[in-house]
């Protein structure tokens, strides 16, 4: 399987306004010296301070830290604020959103995994992003079965090694970015997520919440070498551009 791989470019100079036809995707190396950590860390809430904290494994500290900052950089491209007063809130399952004052309408939604982290930039409606590391797995089995639908799970086993780690790691993204864009993140299986290829490597993902069925539009992507990534939007949103750019610390 394979996605269309996203050219990265340098976003222009000066303030930036969301799309509402479109989504601005952000790529965020997160990978940082002990220098740009401390940066990093001058422009983070005490709450986001401890939550990377609460890694014990310095990489993973590191990298969320720089994710978490290379956010709040971006949100300040769309609000005019300063990274460091922008506040945030957070929905049921955990997403984020600014908290008011903030600039009406403006929708986000981030991911990391390994070295890179994955933002998304909308406005008007909610977005989803998830960013995956393909990566050799103990018990991919046992993963697909949390990941994968029936049918899925028969395309996974009939593929060789190399193809079934690709395919679950795309469904796993494809899956997670419309479960976030749904605002209800883990607390719904990915198994229980109807995913359906509309071409294109763009998939239909069908949500079953409290008895009401929501359809997303998702595009799979690759965003690093190596990585699986993917970004929702609700069904019938326009999506006319998708603006590729890369985050400089």
């Amino acid at each position: 399987m394979s996605d269309p791989v996203v050219n990265w470019s340098s976003p222009p100079a000066g303030p930036l306004r969301a799309l509402s036809d479109g989504v601005d995707l952000w790529l965020v190396d997160a990978s940082l010296d002990d220098a740009g950590e401390a940066a990093a860390r001058t422009v983070l809430s005490p709450d986001e301070l401890a939550r990377c904290d609460r890694l014990l494994v310095p990489a993973k500290r590191i990298q969320a830290t720089a994710v978490r900052a290379a956010l709040r950089h971006i949100l300040s491209r769309y609000t005019g604020a300063s990274p460091r007063e922008l506040s945030f809130e957070y929905g049921e399952h955990e997403k984020p959103a600014l908290a008011a004052p903030a600039t009406p309408g403006l929708e986000f939604n981030v991911s990391h995994s390994g070295v890179w982290g994955l933002v998304g930039v909308t406005a008007g409606r909610p977005v989803g992003v998830d960013i995956e590391q393909i990566r050799p797995l103990h018990n991919a089995d046992g993963l697909a079965r949390t990941v994968l639908a029936s049918a899925e799970l028969e395309q996974f086993a009939a593929a060789d090694e190399t193809a079934r780690l690709d395919f679950l790691f795309n469904r796993w993204a494809c899956k997670e970015a419309a479960l976030k864009a749904a605002g209800v993140g883990m607390s719904v299986a990915p198994a229980n997520v109807a995913c359906r290829a509309a071409g294109n490597a763009r998939f239909i993902a069908e949500l079953n919440l409290a008895g009401q069925s929501t359809r997303w539009n998702v595009t799979a992507l690759t965003p690093a070498a190596g990585y699986s990534g993917a970004v929702a939007l609700p069904e019938g949103a326009l999506c006319n551009a998708i603006r590729a750019w890369r985050h400089s610390a």
